[in-house]
């Protein structure tokens, strides 16, 4: 499956989803990273930009799309089967679900206590 990954905000969530992102590869799964601006450049006390930036490369071997000259085609090319879009302490994966241009089934994964992920539809 080709997968958009999308870093969005709250900086502190991006270890757990870097581990997602790593059991996303083995499963066999392309994923593209996709950066907002704050996420692509800004230095944290959770780590700096551009260790994040290199760690999404190794993990995806794929470049970060990053501007929005690079991600206007996303959608007009349907570049992706899902796009996972990652922020605050939720994961939210839009899946196409038919034909139709805008018919889509959002499934958001809520974080617990014990560090797991709850299913809500």
């Amino acid at each position: 499956m080709k997968i958009g990954y999308c870093l969005t905000g709250s900086f502190c969530t991006f270890a757990k989803s870097l581990e997602a992102l790593e059991a996303l590869v083995r499963a066999g799964h392309t994923i593209t990273p996709i950066m907002s601006q704050a996420a692509y450049t800004t230095d944290t006390r959770f780590g700096d930009a551009v260790d994040i930036q290199n760690r999404l490369i190794a993990i995806t071997g794929n470049s970060i799309i990053h501007t929005i000259a690079q991600a206007e085609p996303v959608g007009t090319k349907k570049m992706f089967d899902v796009l996972a879009i990652v922020t605050l302490s939720r994961i939210h994966i839009s899946e196409p679900t038919r034909p139709a241009e805008h018919s889509y089934a959002v499934l958001c994964l809520y974080k617990r206590n014990r560090s797991t992920y709850d299913a809500k539809v």
